[in-house]
């Protein structure tokens, strides 16, 4: 049977929807398709009917959706604007949407050991992001997590799998928006200004010197953590997923750029009955 999933995470700025086919292996494999929308947006009906249709037309045996994150009011109210499913007539009966997806909610749900004080309370982006680096990274190496969004986090998955914890800032929007709402002068730093990799480190006025402290200062935050944490043992993985990751890879050139990473983890921890 060839069962096409759609993953739905949703996160504090972005809700993130991925397409993949056939997860009848566990090793990472990149979406067909991939689209990351402002919270504000409605839910793209028709971009994921086309999803939809691309799928049955390949082939498709089983349709999935599935859906978690970090923003449980947003998953809420993306579920309460989901169409219903119905069937459309013809010589091969086909299902018009993807079904209502499966909700995670609990990390003590998923495919991984949470080796910290509270289990309980650790963000489903963070654990999602641990359960597909179990499948990139080589038996017996441990994985460091980056997930550069409206938090950073950086996350250590020892070499038997264990998610262990690790570290949480302020993403680098975040970070703008900080500086402009608590001072008295300092200028809001756009989306598009903080997407303009390296930026030169001695800014000649307050907008460019802003801009080399978000960006700098979020690399140098990054490669120290990194750092102390590859010293515990043998050389570990560096993945890179989230929104600022892109910009922020060009630092680290021995680090894999994963965009989909959680939305891959999502999958791997649908329930087989489902």
């Amino acid at each position: 049977m060839q069962t096409w999933s759609l993953a739905i995470d949703s996160g504090n700025s972005r809700v993130k929807f991925g397409l993949f086919r056939d997860q009848s292996h566990a090793q990472f494999e990149e979406p067909i398709e991939f689209l990351a929308l402002d919270l504000q947006s409605p839910l793209p009906v028709e971009i994921l009917n086309q999803w939809c249709q691309r799928a049955m037309a390949s082939g498709a045996n089983k349709l999935q959706s599935i859906a978690g994150g970090s923003n449980p009011r947003a998953l809420d109210c993306l579920l309460a604007a989901w169409p219903e499913v119905g069937m459309r007539s013809g010589e091969a009966a086909k299902q018009s949407f993807w079904p209502r997806p499966h909700v995670l909610r609990s990390g003590l749900d998923l495919p991984i050991v949470i080796d910290v004080d509270a289990p309980e309370r650790v963000g489903l982006d963070r654990l999602f992001n641990a359960v597909a680096g179990n499948t990139i990274r080589l038996p017996d190496q441990p994985a460091i997590l980056v997930d550069a969004g409206t938090a950073t986090t950086i996350d250590w998955v020892d070499a038997t799998g264990r998610f262990c914890g690790g570290a949480i800032l302020p993403g680098i929007e975040l970070g703008a928006r900080a500086l402009h709402q608590y001072t008295a002068l300092l200028p809001l730093i756009s989306r598009q200004e903080l997407s303009a990799p390296h930026p030169h480190v001695i800014g000649r006025n307050t907008r460019a010197a802003m801009s080399s402290g978000l960006f700098w200062g979020h690399v140098g935050a990054i490669r120290e953590i990194s750092t102390r944490l590859s010293a515990r043992t043998q050389p570990p993985v560096l993945l890179l997923t989230g929104g600022s990751a892109g910009i922020l890879a060009g630092e680290f050139p021995q680090a894999r750029l994963v965009p989909a990473l959680g939305l891959w983890g999502m999958i791997l921890s649908m329930p087989a009955e489902s």
